[in-house]
């Protein structure tokens, strides 16, 4: 990686995704840009979505924003942005993943 590699915050959405959260975690950590920082929001899941993203928490890049009462996803995704220490945001939800040249 070079120095002039931007850093790029990647928030993921989560509120009741357990199934697909893990999909959507891996496709990031797996990106062939390596620059990352991942902030994973749990918007006051009541599935077993949060015991599945604490699995990943050993990655030094993730940050996990754990909320207990679900709320707009535009108050959490603010909430997300303002955490994201990145020159670049990029928005994925939980159900969903990035190809890895994303």
């Amino acid at each position: 990686m070079k120095m002039s590699d931007p850093k790029v915050s990647v928030v993921i959405l989560s509120y009741n995704q357990a199934e697909y959260v893990s999909e959507a975690i891996n496709s990031v950590i797996n990106q062939t840009y390596q620059n990352l920082e991942i902030i994973i929001l749990d918007n006051g899941s009541t599935d077993s979505s949060k015991k599945v993203i604490e699995s990943f928490l050993d990655d030094k890049r993730i940050i996990f924003l754990e909320h207990k009462e679900n709320q707009s996803i535009s108050l959490r995704q603010n909430q997300a942005a303002q955490r994201a220490s990145g020159e670049f945001i990029s928005l994925l939800y939980a159900d969903d993943y990035y190809l890895p040249c994303k």
